[in-house]
């Protein structure tokens, strides 16, 4: 079998990125877990399609943008490098437990500042009784919750979590860009036949096509935005104001296309 992995060089560019990685203690940032309950909290009374829409809409237009040094492909989900934001719609219980051990547990130690551990507990409160993990657990039996607990089986983290293990089609991204994306799902909803094959009453059917709608045009909206942010001339104006110290080449998730960095 033939190995190519041991004649890759790895640039001086590489090396200084990833030695940036490891310089530190990842972090838990309280960004998106903020974001979140606050769309929840202002959309009560919505289709839950809607909500979810708008919640993730408000994190994409608001959520802190760092274009890092040495960077070539940018955007993260956080501010410090390796670093995590939480998900109390999941759960958060086991989250608090952990706050002052967070930093020296033997395995996956993380960073939580003081200021991060009141803010999420003030998140927390809304979360209350609305979590993934409480439904979850109100459709066991009591067996089964035993089970649990005596380690006979366990759901791990799917339980208190979402599904993490996923590979994104950055290749998409590249080759399309977010508009093209938003032009397949356009050409998708005009293709559904929505409320079909008796899964509901008639008489949901166009409220559910409508949100459906909606739902996708305040997602369309918000990626748009969001690619303003992260792409060309969002690194442009960063660069040009001195938030991005790499200057030349900077590829971005705009539809596979380079922008010169002055």
């Amino acid at each position: 079998m033939t190995v190519y992995y041991d004649k890759i060089e790895v640039s001086p560019r590489i090396a200084k990125l990833r030695a940036a990685l490891f310089a530190k203690l990842p972090q838990v940032e309280a960004a998106r877990a903020v974001l979140l309950t606050e769309a929840y909290k202002q959309t009560e009374s919505e289709p839950i399609i809607m909500r979810r829409a708008k919640a993730f809409a408000h994190i994409l237009d608001n959520i802190p943008i760092i274009i890092r040094e040495h960077e070539l492909v940018v955007g993260s989900t956080t501010v410090a490098p390796r670093s995590c934001q939480t998900y109390p719609e999941y759960s958060f219980a086991w989250l608090e437990a952990e706050f002052d051990t967070l930093e020296t547990r033997s395995a996956d130690p993380f960073f939580i500042a003081e200021e991060t551990k009141a803010v999420l507990r003030e998140v927390h409160k809304y979360w209350a009784g609305k979590t993934n993990y409480e439904l979850a657990a109100a459709y066991m039996s009591d067996e089964a919750k035993r089970a649990i607990e005596h380690n006979i089986f366990t759901p791990g983290n799917y339980f208190f979590n979402g599904v993490g293990h996923i590979c994104v089609q950055y290749d998409k991204v590249l080759a399309i860009g977010y508009r093209g994306i938003n032009r397949q799902y356009a050409r998708g909803i005009k293709r559904a036949q929505l409320g079909g094959r008796g899964l509901q009453p008639p008489r949901y059917v166009p409220q559910r096509r409508d949100n459906q709608l909606r739902s996708r045009d305040t997602l369309r909206k918000s990626l748009c935005r969001s690619r303003e942010g992260y792409g060309v001339e969002g690194a442009k104006r960063r660069a040009q104001s001195g938030a991005f110290a790499n200057r030349g080449k900077l590829r971005t998730c705009a539809g596979a296309r380079r922008a010169l960095v002055p």
